[in-house]
């Protein structure tokens, strides 16, 4: 991926365990707590979990306070608590696109003195290399409410997913695979240019360098019943706020 700030991965040094944070595309790093030199390496496709702290009983205590805020009735008795995964798709590449704009198109690009002499601007192609990044839910046919999922991705450290983590997670399979996440990346560019470039306007374009990260987002569903009868509630850790009951 390219090497763009926020994008921290939290790992341990091999030698001595301590906790380390690298820049997503580094390829070396050094511990800071035992001064050994470490080569990053990768293995297949990139997945990636954030992570949360929280523990049952705080989720309990900030349900309950939400329920206090928006006056309802409080818990009499809770049923079950599950933190799951949801998976979601960041994709990067580079988009590289020729529009050949209409004779009838204004443009701000400069002219030669002979089209200046020949009476005016006249039609040129147009060259635009981007750098573009989207992110789309693993999960599209459920509406898990969590939203900016993307930024979220870039300024807080993403985890690598291990044996342990995957054994043990309660993870939401992604029913979208890397191909079609890349899929969505290029249709994303193609209506980017289409609704940018002049009307008429032809558009040749290409996507370059296209990885694709499969991160998972954790989120507590809990049941409870109270006097409005049986309730769930899906609560966003990171943000430590509810999301819907």
């Amino acid at each position: 991926m390219n090497n763009r700030p926020g994008f921290k991965l939290g790992v341990t040094c091999c030698f001595c365990g301590g906790a380390l944070e690298i820049d997503q595309a580094g390829h070396a790093v050094r511990c800071p707590h035992c001064a050994s030199a470490l080569k990053v390496c990768r293995e297949g496709m990139a997945k990636y979990y954030l992570a949360d702290d929280l523990v049952r009983r705080e989720v309990k205590f900030l349900i309950e306070r939400h329920l206090k805020k928006i006056k309802q009735p409080l818990v009499s008795r809770w049923s079950k608590i599950t933190k799951l995964y949801i998976p979601f798709w960041r994709v990067t590449g580079t988009v590289f696109t020729i529009i050949d704009n209409p004779p009838s198109a204004s443009f701000n690009f400069m002219t030669t003195a002979d089209e200046n002499a020949a009476g005016g601007e006249q039609p040129r192609a147009e060259v635009k290399i981007i750098e573009r990044e989207i992110t789309c839910s693993g999960d599209p046919q459920t509406n898990w409410g969590i939203a900016s999922l993307g930024v979220r991705a870039q300024v807080l450290t993403l985890t690598p997913v291990n044996r342990e983590f995957l054994e043990t997670a309660h993870l939401i399979r992604s029913t979208m695979d890397q191909d079609a996440a890349a899929d969505r990346f290029e249709e994303t560019a193609i209506s980017s240019a289409v609704n940018t470039a002049p009307p008429g306007s032809q558009i040749d374009l290409t996507t370059i360098g296209v990885e694709s990260s499969l991160i998972y987002f954790p989120l507590w569903i809990a049941e409870f019943t109270n006097q409005s009868g049986r309730q769930v509630a899906k609560f966003d850790p990171l943000a430590k706020r509810v999301l819907s009951i």
